[in-house]
């Protein structure tokens, strides 16, 4: 799993959390963004709704693969050169008893 932060520039922007009240809010938002939440994955599920929220944005064309995290209020994003390296760094956000 390598991150490949040059790539960040390439990901559209995310919605402002400023002034939601939780994670819903902020899913909410992504709809017009590129963005899309990810309930889960493998069966599993991921983050802990409305608190931790993960979503993602795939652009083949350009080779950039999101991964990115609202929690409480803060997010963080990473970039990635493929969808591989994404999923594994997305499956540390299963919750641990799903």
């Amino acid at each position: 799993m390598t991150d490949a932060p040059h790539l960040l520039p390439l990901l559209p922007p995310l919605p402002d959390p400023v002034g939601t009240d939780n994670g819903y809010d902020w899913i909410e938002l992504l709809v017009l963004s590129g963005w899309r939440e990810v309930a889960g994955l493998g069966g599993g599920l991921l983050g802990d709704w409305p608190e931790e929220v993960v979503a993602v944005h795939s652009d083949r064309r350009r080779g950039v693969y999101g991964l990115a995290v609202y929690l409480c209020g803060d997010i963080t994003i990473r970039a990635f050169a493929d969808p591989g390296s994404r999923l594994a760094a997305a499956r540390g956000h299963l919750r641990p008893d799903s």
